[in-house]
C-alpha cells in the first residue's frame, strides 16, 4: 500500500496544498513550523479519523475557516483508490471512491499506517494507558472485531455508571440482574480485547526480535511483553461461572465446558489450516488463506486465515468439530444454531469433508428467532438499546415451567411469538397451566377417593377390561403411543413432539373425566378401573413433564 499523493484543504496551517510521494522512503526536510509535522497528521487523520496530536479536532481547521478536508490517492493491491475526510462543525464525513461510511469503524483499515513520534518514546515510559497508545490505533486497523469489542466496552461501562447511580436511590432486584448481565456482558468483551491485544504482540514480537538481533549484531534480544491487569483466564472463570448460573435458572447443567481458547493454546487452530493446506485445498489472495469449500458442494470459498494472520471465527468451529469427532471420537455432535448461520453449516461441512471427517455425523438445528408479544403488541423488556434480550431477563416475568414449555411448543424452523400475558394466565388458554392443571386434578381426584377408601393398591389391572367407552379406548391409545413419539422427538431433533403429546392427552383426559365419571360409576370394578387410567394418565403427563424438566404440582 503507498500513499502516492496528498491533498490538504484548510487543513492546519495550509490553505490548499498538495504532494506527490514516492514508492521509496520520503523524508520530508525544511525549516520549523513549515508544516512537515502536519503533512505527516494529515497522513495519520486520512488512516484513523484522528489526530496524534490533540484530541480538539477544531484544532486541525485553519484559523477563521469551517471545515477542512484531506484527501489521499492511495495505491492499494495495484489499484487506485481515493479517500476523503471532511470535517465540519457538524461532524466529519469519511467516504472512500465516492462511497460515504455511516460508521467510523467500518473505515478504518482501508489505510494502514504506523505513526512513532516524540511523544510515543514518552509513552513507552509512561502509565500502563499510555504505552497502549502506541499499539491501540494499529490493532484497530487491522481487526474491525477488535474495534467493535473496544466501542462495545466503552458503551458497557458507560452503562454500569449510570445504573450504579440508579442503585443508589432505586435498590431492588430487577436493577441488581440488570448490572449482573451487563458485568457478564462486560467480562465477554474484554476477555475478546485481552485476546486480540495477546495475539498482536505475540505477532510483532517475531519480527521485532529478528530485526532487534540484526541491528544489534546479535548483542540483544527485544521483546514485548503483554500483562493485563487480569488475566483472560479470570475472566473465563467469572465469565464461565456467571453462564452456569444463569443457564441452572433455566434448568440446563452442562457436564463439560469446552473453552475455545484452549483451541489456540494447544495448536489445533493453526493444525488444522496447516492440514488444510497440506492436502491442496487452500490458496493465497489478496495475502489470505482461502478454503477450496466450492469444491465440497459450498456456494462460494472463504478465508481461513485473513491478511493480518489472524484466524477468521469458522476455523476455531472448524478445529472444535475436527477435535470433538475425530480426536476425542464422539459418534455425532449436534449444534444449536439460529436462522441467520443457515449459510455457515455448508462451509462447515464442506471443510470437515475436506479433513476427511464424515460430514453426516454433524447435526445441525437452525433455530428461528422469537418475537415476545404483550397486549398484542412487541414487548420491550430490554433495559439496554439492543434488539435481543437474555434469557435470565426474560425470568424476571416469566415462570421457569412457561418459559420451557413455551419455548418447545414450536418446532425449530418455525417462526415463535411469545404471548407473555398468556404464559402467566391461569387458564385452560395457557398450554403448560392446562397441563399441568390435568396432572393436578388428578392427583386431588386420588386424595379423595383415598379419603373413601377407594385406593391404587386395592385396584386390579383384571377390571381394565372393563374400559369399554370411545373416552377411555382414545386416553388409552394416546397413553401407549408415547414411546414412538420419543423416538420420532429424538431422531427429528424436535421437542415440541413432547409438548404437543402432553396437550394432547391433558386434552383427552378432560373429555374423558366429563363423559366418565369416576367417583359415580355404575359400578365398583368400573370405578377402580377408571381410577387406574387416571393413575396411568397421571404418571405418563409426569413422565413427559420431566423430560421437559417442568414441575408437575400435586395442588393448583
Amino acid at each position: 500500500m503507498i500513499v502516492q499523493k496528498l491533498k490538504m484543504y484548510n487543513f492546519r496551517c495550509f490553505s490548499s496544498f498538495e504532494i506527490v510521494f514516492s514508492n521509496k522512503i520520503n523524508i520530508l526536510l525544511g525549516r520549523n513550523a513549515t508544516g512537515k509535522t502536519s503533512i505527516l497528521e494529515a497522513i495519520n487523520y486520512l488512516a484513523l479519523t484522528k489526530s496524534f496530536r490533540t484530541n480538539d479536532e477544531s484544532q486541525l481547521v485553519k484559523e477563521q475557516q469551517n471545515e477542512m478536508s484531506v484527501i489521499g490517492e492511495i495505491i492499494k493491491d495495484k489499484s487506485t483508490c481515493f479517500c476523503k475526510i471532511i470535517r465540519q462543525v457538524k461532524g466529519k464525513q469519511v467516504s472512500k471512491d465516492g462511497y460515504k461510511y455511516s460508521k467510523i469503524s467500518e473505515y478504518l483499515g482501508e489505510i494502514l499506517v504506523v505513526s512513532f513520534t516524540n511523544s510515543d518514546m514518552l509513552n513507552l515510559l509512561g502509565t500502563i494507558r499510555e504505552r497502549r497508545k502506541i499499539i491501540e490505533p494499529i490493532i484497530c486497523q487491522i481487526s474491525k472485531f477488535y474495534t467493535d469489542e473496544c466501542n462495545s466496552y466503552k458503551k458497557l461501562l458507560n452503562e454500569r455508571n449510570a445504573l450504579l447511580k440508579r442503585l443508589i436511590f432505586e435498590n431492588n432486584d430487577k436493577l441488581m440482574n440488570l448490572l449482573k448481565i451487563i458485568d457478564l456482558q462486560i467480562v465477554d468483551c474484554a476477555k475478546n480485547i485481552i485476546f486480540e491485544r495477546d495475539n498482536f504482540i505475540q505477532k510483532v514480537n517475531k519480527k521485532i526480535k529478528q530485526y532487534h538481533l540484526q541491528i544489534s549484531e546479535n548483542k540483544e534480544i527485544l521483546e514485548i511483553k503483554y500483562a493485563p491487569s487480569v488475566s483472560s483466564e479470570k475472566f473465563l472463570e467469572r465469565l464461565n461461572s456467571c453462564l452456569e448460573e444463569d443457564l441452572k435458572k433455566y434448568r440446563i447443567v452442562y457436564d463439560n465446558w469446552f473453552r475455545e481458547s484452549s483451541l489456540h493454546q494447544n495448536g489445533s487452530v493453526k493444525r488444522v489450516v496447516e492440514e488444510l493446506t497440506a492436502r491442496g485445498y487452500t490458496y493465497e489472495q489478496d495475502g489470505a488463506v482461502w478454503f477450496k469449500a466450492t469444491e465440497f458442494g459450498a456456494d462460494k470459498d472463504f478465508v481461513l486465515v485473513r491478511a493480518n494472520g489472524i484466524p477468521t471465527y469458522i476455523v476455531p468451529d472448524i478445529a472444535y468439530h475436527y477435535d470433538k469427532l475425530v480426536t476425542r471420537k464422539f459418534d455425532q455432535a449436534i449444534d444449536v444454531l439460529g436462522a441467520d448461520h443457515h449459510g455457515y453449516v455448508p462451509r462447515l461441512k464442506a471443510a470437515l469433508t475436506a479433513l476427511g471427517v464424515d460430514a453426516s455425523r454433524l447435526d445441525v438445528v437452525l433455530m428461528q428467532m422469537v418475537l415476545l408479544l404483550r397486549n398484542g403488541e412487541v414487548a420491550k423488556l430490554s433495559k439496554r438499546s439492543g434488539k435481543a434480550i437474555t434469557l435470565v431477563t426474560l425470568l424476571e416475568d416469566i415462570p421457569v415451567d412457561a418459559a420451557r414449555f413455551f419455548f418447545n411448543m414450536r418446532e425449530s424452523n418455525s417462526h415463535f411469538e411469545f404471548d407473555l400475558d398468556l404464559a402467566v394466565e391461569q387458564s385452560s388458554q395457557n398450554p403448560v397451566y392446562y397441563v399441568q392443571y390435568a396432572h393436578a386434578r388428578i392427583c386431588s381426584l386420588i386424595r379423595t377417593m383415598e379419603e373413601a377408601d377407594v385406593t391404587l393398591q386395592d385396584s386390579d389391572e383384571q377390571y381394565l377390561d372393563l374400559l369399554e367407552q370411545p373416552q377411555e379406548i382414545e386416553l388409552i391409545r394416546h397413553i401407549a403411543s408415547l414411546p414412538v413419539e420419543l423416538d420420532h422427538a429424538a431422531a427429528s431433533f424436535d421437542p415440541s413432539k413432547i409438548t404437543k403429546y402432553a396437550i394432547e392427552l391433558a386434552t383427552l383426559f378432560h373429555k374423558f373425566y366429563d363423559a366418565c365419571s369416576v367417583k359415580h360409576a355404575e359400578t365398583e370394578e368400573l370405578q377402580r378401573a377408571r381410577l387406574l387410567l387416571c393413575s396411568a394418565v397421571r404418571q405418563t403427563l409426569a413422565n413427559t413433564l420431566q423430560i421437559l424438566k417442568i414441575t408437575c404440582p400435586e395442588k393448583m
